[in-house]
């Protein structure tokens, strides 16, 4: 049992190292890129079959309810709406994802946390790191990987600058992730027996250096809200040094405009009002076809740059905005109300959990409920999924055992 234990999680630190950097290889070599992504595919997958076997889960609620959404996935990637399996199958992957993951980790009692975080952490190190090279540096290599992204290049131009991505497809995965890095640091640092609190604080300077570079607005909200969750409802003090800290950063980047100074102009900049038609086609495509509030126009009908494959065959699709719009208009009401159980009874199950977790978990979902206000968050490979996995594996273990393995 334990060689079983060790080579699971191996497979697991594996799938988390890797993840992000197919995405330079599907950008910049698209004919073999695709095999490192199917690839990732089935490494994913066979973690995923292995957790559905593990009989314990069958005994849980929130895995019955988990694994009922992702078997509705796979059914409405055969939705008439959707054009081919091809385009179903990239839907699937952007929409059902982060649930997968999110079962995986419910299934991780026995993996071994530090290992696992150290992984999460890592990556995001990595990236991050290169996402502020990329912005005392642009080279050749960097122009060619956002050239080749399927987001265009508008998503990556921002007041006459281009925003750093690092390697992930856009500047608003990448101060996600950052965002995330905050997250597991907290866990990994602030929580354990041996506390490194300067360890801690230096990461949090650092994640928020990446955030602010990479002139996202959401992914500053989200960063405040974050900090303000860990640490401002205990003591307002440090979050009011934290909030002086971004300002300082702001200013000493010379991104105060560019970052903090957008949020005052929110109302007038055309990337936020241009998401109101979004919305507009959402209640037209309903109105015109009230029958699909039931089932939804099919998995991937919501799915960021996937509308070259539904728009030419007149087939239905939009730009969502809006995670909460994007699981009515591909899944329908009823199916999207029995994600708003899962919420309700995450949120019921937080009292089962230790305050570090609850606090870490609590701090994930944060994350993605905030970029879920205003675009498709679960879609942010692969932050998507590890939030998921670090969700899960959160609620993986009863009261009595959520201690922080040492390695």
């Amino acid at each position: 049992m334990k060689d079983f234990v060790i080579k699971k999680t191996d497979i697991l630190v594996f799938f988390i190292l890797i993840s992000p950097f197919l995405n330079v290889f599907k950008g910049l070599d698209p004919e073999n890129g695709r095999y490192a992504l199917l690839f990732s595919d089935l490494l994913f997958a066979a973690i995923f079959f292995k957790a559905v076997r593990k009989r314990a889960l069958w005994n849980r609620c929130i895995a019955l309810i988990t694994l009922a959404l992702i078997l509705y996935g796979a059914l409405n990637m055969f939705n008439p709406n959707v054009p081919d399996l091809i385009t179903a199958m990239e839907g699937f992957r952007k929409s059902f994802y982060w649930l997968i993951a999110f079962f995986i980790g419910l299934s991780l009692a026995s993996v071994d946390e530090r290992r696992l975080l150290r992984a999460v952490f890592a990556v995001s190190l990595l990236i991050g790191l290169y996402g502020l090279k990329q912005w005392f540096h642009w080279s050749a290599f960097d122009q060619a990987f956002i050239e080749s992204q399927s987001s265009g290049y508008g998503v990556f131009a921002f007041h006459g600058e281009i925003r750093p991505p690092g390697i992930l497809s856009s500047p608003f995965h990448l101060g996600m992730l950052a965002i995330v890095g905050i997250a597991v640091a907290y866990r990994l640092f602030f929580t354990t027996l041996h506390r490194r609190s300067v360890t801690y604080w230096s990461a949090v300077i650092f994640f928020c250096c990446v955030v602010m570079v990479s002139q996202t607005r959401t992914n500053l909200i989200a960063v405040i809200l974050v900090l303000f969750f860990l640490h401002g409802r205990r003591n307002i003090a440090v979050f009011a040094i934290l909030i002086g800290l971004l300002m300082a950063i702001a200013a000493a980047t010379g991104l105060f405009e560019n970052t903090i100074g957008t949020l005052f102009h929110i109302t007038e900049d055309n990337r936020f009002l241009n998401r109101w038609r979004s919305y507009e086609m959402f209640w037209e495509y309903y109105s015109a076809s009230p029958i699909n509030i039931i089932s939804g126009f099919g998995t991937g009908s919501a799915g960021d740059t996937l509308g070259c494959k539904f728009l030419p065959l007149g087939q239905s699709w939009i730009t969502s905005h809006s995670l909460i719009l994007k699981s009515v208009f591909e899944n329908g009401l009823i199916v999207s109300i029995l994600y708003g159980a899962l919420g309700i009874y995450l949120w019921y199950c937080r009292a089962w959990l230790l305050p570090s977790l609850r606090d870490f978990s609590g701090a994930i979902v944060l994350i993605l409920l905030v970029h879920g206000l205003v675009g498709s968050a679960v879609e942010a490979w692969p932050v998507n999924i590890y939030a998921g996995l670090l969700v899960g594996f959160a609620y993986s273990r009863p009261r009595k055992k959520q201690i922080l393995h040492t390695a």
